[in-house]
């Protein structure tokens, strides 16, 4: 009549049965035949095989008999009486069976789980043991007498009879731990028995489908978990009859269970969910579009999530099926179907009353958007561990304890030996790190991975972030709105993977990372997964570039945290030099640290008044400053911007006149060439500097003071070209006295057109915008030209130890460097001199080496 299992019966089953048992107790039908009749009723009533056994076994058939009772005890494994029965029919055969005995323990403590001894159990027990005594009817009396049996005989059993228990034991340790903790062993026997465990575990949530005290609560929520991790697809019905009761941890639990078994099943659990859905109320349809939304991609997803809401205009005026309708829809729009999800939204719109039409607006214009409760409740973060255990799936790695510091060169090595490192472990050390670091890829890894994941997650905004999200973000980041950053474009790749990792709306929700792994993390492929989660776990700070390995990566040192380990990005190593410092992602990806996308170099002049703010604000805080510039990354952009421009606002360049630089210029239109050149050739302050690498009919002179011996003073250039010539200077003053000697000597072959001033400030801003102008070929050979560099910056930095600086406070850098305050400011200038000179040697030009400096002051590295 019923031949499918069901975990709740129906009312009208549940009548049924009590009527036979009624009508077995007033004796009009006996217990045989009132077992049969519930049989026919449910075919998974376990009391019924159990009154079955036991009229066998008055009958004499025992074998009968514990063939009907093993059915029994797979039924309700949670209930004393078949346990007890099958003991008195085994026992009844072989007094001395040792698998009798383990039935009556384990009828003990199913006695000891319960919460009240039934009157007939405790008359019999009270006098079979006289040691329960008084406590005959105390449910831990029975506990102490089950240890006692346990303890009789453990060890002692046969290898037959342990393997026969083995599940039944699990689950009876399983009831045991339940109101405490669950043991990690317990767990992983169940786990390596996985097959035996799960048709037992599943009778036994059928038994508390009929009765509620079969289980503890806690053993239940245990038993439900460990089926979605063990059970097959067969356990997918109960559990989503399971998952639709309102209970919060029952909910979580069986949810979970589901979506385990459709992580392990997907296929047939679509087919299931699928032939589920025509019979199921909106509620149900409303938990099977959550289900379906977190299978991985599966062949037959988009139309079994469209099938849902077949027959919507019949169901339309149910509470739930607004909230069906934006499930499906959100469920379509994260697989990338919007044309599909946006029709049907269009077409169901229409066919809710009014009160729902509300219900919907309501729901697609929340905060944070429309969320399914599973992914709200981040099912699946959850592993068997967590729920049985308590322990969380992945713990939030410790922060690593800083490993042992690497000294500086000329420091105490860290064996204590009290060599200096460079002369004791340096060298074993850099050749350990080279030898364990990983081989290196010509592009960062994960590509094109990375960037087709990047803009997945990025395109995923404009569904999961409203406007005024955005507007938040732009002012957090830039402080001006959406619609002002049209002179910000250089920065928006900067912005935008703030915005990926790292912006929170309200300063506390998610990230666009974390979302994306929330919502669509159950479709994602294991490499997509680990990718997300070394965003999700990037560290941003601010780095010094210590060396450079050409062609494979970097290694650079946290300024404020203060460890250093290698990148391996092989373009940042044609990019970077020593002694860069940078505002900068690190990521960590399938055993490599790299960069990401869009870092913020720092210049090295900037880099103490950064450092004084980020340390005064941290303080200020209750910061350590390596968490404070991770956890305002957005901040940074911005400061190192309006730091570059104060600094050239404050910048004061002066001529040897005492005025400030401003770049003036004169221009004439040549009305003679062959007069005009003769005329400049014949002013002895005009030199003729034109060189062989000058365009063809280019002239240039120089304009030098009337010194008769020595160097002479530049105050100027001329150019003529194109019929035009134009005198430059560098200030105001010089271009009138320029003017009036190439006007008084020749003035008749030329014609002034106009006068322009440009300041030092604004030159500048127009260099970084536009580049510097290509420097002009000097005629010099090339190897001329270096040792001649190369010879002035000798002569130059040979006088440095001993000028007073600005810098150091008026002292000399030899003064400075004999307090340890002094030796950083002089440490640090050195540092931005050596970056400066590495970057002209990466340019192929000639490079000073401060080494003998650095050993004069005793700041050898």
């Amino acid at each position: 009549m019923y031949p499918n299992k069901m975990l709740f019966l129906p009312e009208s089953q549940k009548e049924q049965l009590m009527e036979i048992l009624r009508a077995a107790e007033a004796g009009e039908i006996t217990e045989a035949e009132a077992a049969e009749r519930q049989l026919q009723i449910d075919p998974s009533y376990g009391p019924a095989f159990l009154s079955l056994g036991n009229e066998r076994a008055v009958a004499g058939d025992l074998l009968e008999a514990e063939s009907l009772l093993w059915q029994a005890l797979d039924l309700i494994p949670s209930s004393f009486a078949p346990y007890l029965s099958l003991s008195n029919v085994r026992s009844g055969r072989n007094p001395d069976d040792p698998l009798a005995k383990r039935l009556l323990e384990l009828g003990m403590w199913k006695l000891a789980l319960t919460d009240q001894i039934p009157d007939q159990i405790a008359d019999t027990f009270g006098g079979k043991f006289g040691s329960l005594g008084g406590d005959c009817k105390n449910p831990k009396a029975y506990a102490t007498l089950a240890r006692s049996l346990e303890g009789t005989h453990k060890g002692v059993d046969p290898p037959e009879v342990r393997d026969r228990l083995l599940p039944y034991r699990l689950l009876n340790d399983l009831q045991r731990q339940a109101p405490t903790a669950m043991e990690q062993d317990l767990l992983q026997d169940i786990l390596a028995n996985a097959g035996r465990c799960a048709p037992l575990f599943n009778g036994a949530l059928l038994d508390w489908g009929r009765s509620s005290d079969a289980l503890s609560p806690r053993a239940l929520l245990l038993v439900v978990a460990l089926l979605g991790e063990i059970g097959g697809i067969e356990m997918l019905d109960d559990l989503l009859e399971l998952a639709l009761v309102q209970d919060d941890e029952i909910f979580l639990h069986a949810n979970w269970a589901v979506w385990r078994i459709g992580q392990r099943f997907p296929s047939e659990a679509l087919v299931r969910f699928r032939m589920a859905a025509p019979q199921g109320r909106v509620a149900f349809r409303c938990a099977l579009a959550e289900h379906m939304n977190l299978l991985p991609e599966t062949e037959g997803l988009e139309s079994a999530l469209t099938d849902l809401l077949d027959g919507f205009s019949t169901f339309a005026a149910d509470n739930d099926a607004p909230v069906l309708l934006m499930t499906v829809v959100t469920a379509l729009g994260d697989m990338g179907c919007y044309p599909q999800a946006d029709a049907l939204l269009a077409s169901c719109r229409k066919l809710l009353p009014q009160k729902g039409r509300q219900y919907l607006r309501d729901l697609e214009e929340m905060e944070g958007r429309f969320l399914p409760r599973l992914v709200n409740e981040e099912i699946d973060g959850l592993d068997i561990q967590a729920l049985c255990l308590g322990r969380p799936p992945e713990p939030e790695p410790l922060p690593e304890p800083p490993a042992r510091t690497k000294p500086e060169r000329n420091e105490p090595c860290w064996c204590g030996s009290g060599r200096k490192y460079k002369k004791c472990h340096l060298a074993s050390d850099e050749e350990a790190e080279r030898r364990q670091r990983p081989p290196e890829a010509d592009q960062p890894v994960g590509e094109p991975l990375y960037r087709e994941l990047y803009e997945k997650v990025l395109n995923s905004s404009m569904e999961w972030r409203s406007r005024d999200q955005l507007v938040e973000a732009t002012h957090l980041y830039f402080e001006q709105g959406p619609d002002e950053l049209a002179n910000q474009t250089e920065a928006m790749g900067g912005f935008f993977e703030w915005y990926v990792y790292d912006f929170r709306p309200g300063g506390k929700g998610r990230t666009l990372v974390e979302e994306y792994l929330r919502r669509r993390g159950s479709r994602l492929t294991e490499r997509e997964r680990a990718l997300l989660e070394s965003w999700r776990a990037a560290r941003f700070g601010l780095f010094e570039v210590q060396r450079v390995e050409p062609g494979k990566g970097v290694e650079i040192k946290d300024v404020f945290a203060g460890d250093q380990f290698f990148v391996g990005d092989v373009s940042s190593s044609r990019s970077l030099v020593k002694w860069d410092c940078l505002l900068q992602r690190i990521e960590e990806f399938e055993g490599r640290r790299m960069f990401g996308g869009h870092g913020v170099l720092v210049q090295r002049g900037l880099l103490p008044k950064l450092m004084e703010i980020v340390e005064e604000d941290s303080r200020a805080m209750g910061r350590t400053p390596a968490d404070y510039v991770r956890a305002y990354s957005h901040r940074w952009y911005r400061l190192v911007r309006e730091l570059s421009e104060q600094a050239m606002r404050d910048l004061q360049i002066v001529g040897p006149e005492g005025a400030a630089v401003e770049f003036c210029s004169a221009v004439y239109e040549v009305l003679d060439e062959d007069g005009l050149v003769a005329a400049l050739s014949s002013v002895k302050v005009f030199e003729d500097d034109t060189s062989h690498g000058d365009p063809p009919g280019e002239r240039n002179f120089a304009w030098l003071e009337s010194a008769a011996e020595g160097t002479r003073r530049g105050y100027g250039h001329i150019q003529i070209r194109g019929g035009q010539l134009k005198l430059e200077t560098i200030s105001r003053s010089r271009l009138e006295i320029g003017r009036q000697l190439i006007e008084k000597n020749a003035g008749s072959f030329l014609k002034h057109l106009g006068d322009s001033f440009e300041s030092a400030q604004a030159a500048m801003k127009r260099m970084s915008r536009e580049g510097a102008p290509a420097p002009k070929p000097s005629g010099i050979p090339p190897d001329i030209e270096r040792q001649v560099v190369l010879k002035f910056k000798t002569e130059h930095y040979a006088k440095w130890t001993d000028q007073p600086l600005p810098a150091l406070n008026g002292k000399t850098p030899r003064e400075a460097v004999r307090s340890a305050v002094g030796r950083k400011a002089v440490d640090d200038l050195l540092r931005m001199m050596e970056n400066g000179e590495e970057r002209e040697r990466r340019s192929g030009k000639p490079a000073f080496d401060f080494s003998p400096i650095r050993k004069t002051l005793g700041l050898e590295l």
